[in-house]
Parts: structure tokens; C-alpha cells; sequence
């Protein structure tokens, strides 16, 4: 039998104190639900209910499901593809005294909605056309809609007529097939 080796100094948490669910491997990540904008950065955490006797590694079960800074560590950053979907990591571990640990974590990645102008200035009644992009969802389309009940209408095709009456509002763009995706502009009525 080899040399033992020492554990390391890795950030040991009680798992049950955090309120996360480290399964039935002992491994468990923070955030709980990794969830990131298209081609953005996510900084993901193991959290462990045992010492680890090495750091961690990470990979991709995806071919193109993004990539890390460093692929080694208890704290690592997830870099995001272009595509919005739902991705897959892969955490492995070995604990102190040898057992190997496991845990694939899907990651969400969210289309990111962007919206021109992103502020409008209208008398009342008046009308102003939004344009909207949607990065990262080839087929998808936009949803406008008003927050406020009677702040004014906008039409399928982004054109907004302000209502009679004073205010500050606000127009919403979601993207069709996630509805997480969303952009908001303020228009005020002047």
C-alpha cells in the first residue's frame, strides 16, 4: 500500500446547513440550478459533505455544450455556448478515503432579448416602433406585451401607441419559446 495522501485544504461546508441536496453521491453544487445567458460566464461551486482527497474536474457531456476557464477545482467558470438550451456538466470527485464521486448537473442556458430603443419618450397617443433581437434561438419570435393594464397597446410587429393619459410604462419583449427571456424598455408619457 502507497503513501497516504493529505487531504486537502478544500472549502468544506456542511451540505445540510446550506439547505442543499448533496444526493446520494455526497456532491452537490452552488448554485443549486445553474442557469446562464448565452455566451455568459457562470461561476459554479462544489459543495461537499466529505474531505476530497484531489480537486475536482469538470467536463462537458455535450460536445457543444460550451466550455470552463479551468477545468480542475472547487470553484470553477462555466463559459456558455451560443446556443440556448439545456447543457449538461459532469463533476467528479474522490473522497479521502477513496470512494469516487459523480454528478452530472444540467446547466440552463437562456437566449439573451435585446430591444431598440431601450427608452421612448411619447406625448399621448403617440406611437413608436421597437425592434427586438433574440441572441442565441434561431427560430424563435418575439412576444411584446404592456406590464401596466392601461399603458397603452403594441402590436405583433412592435409598434407601441401610448395611452391618453400621463405615465411611466413599461414594454416587454419575451422570447416565444422561453418565456424567462425577457427585455423591458420604459416609455414615458409626457
Amino acid at each position: 500500500m502507497g503513501p497516504r495522501l493529505p487531504a486537502l485544504t478544500l472549502p468544506f461546508l456542511l451540505v445540510l446547513a446550506c439547505s442543499r441536496d448533496p444526493g446520494a453521491d455526497g456532491l452537490a453544487v452552488d448554485p443549486p440550478e445553474p442557469v446562464v445567458q448565452v455566451e455568459g460566464r457562470l461561476a459554479l461551486q462544489v459543495l461537499t459533505e466529505d474531505p476530497l482527497a484531489e480537486e475536482p474536474t469538470w467536463e462537458m457531456l455535450e460536445f457543444h455544450g460550451g466550455g470552463f476557464l479551468n477545468r480542475r477545482g472547487a470553484r470553477v467558470t462555466y463559459l456558455a455556448p451560443e446556443g440556448a438550451n439545456t447543457y449538461h456538466l459532469v463533476l467528479r470527485a474522490r473522497r479521502f478515503d477513496g470512494v469516487p464521486m459523480r454528478r452530472i448537473i444540467p446547466v440552463r442556458v437562456l437566449p439573451v432579448v435585446t430591444v431598440s430603443p431601450s427608452s421612448m419618450r411619447l406625448s399621448p397617443g403617440g406611437t413608436c416602433l421597437f425592434t427586438a433581437r433574440i441572441k442565441g434561438m434561431a427560430r424563435a419570435r418575439v412576444v411584446w406585451a404592456v406590464e401596466e393594464a392601461e399603458g397603452g397597446t403594441i402590436t405583433e410587429d412592435g409598434t407601441y401607441t401610448a395611452p391618453e393619459r400621463l405615465g411611466r410604462f413599461h414594454v416587454v419583449a419575451m422570447c416565444s419559446t422561453d418565456p424567462e427571456a425577457t427585455a423591458s424598455m420604459m416609455v414615458w408619457v409626457e
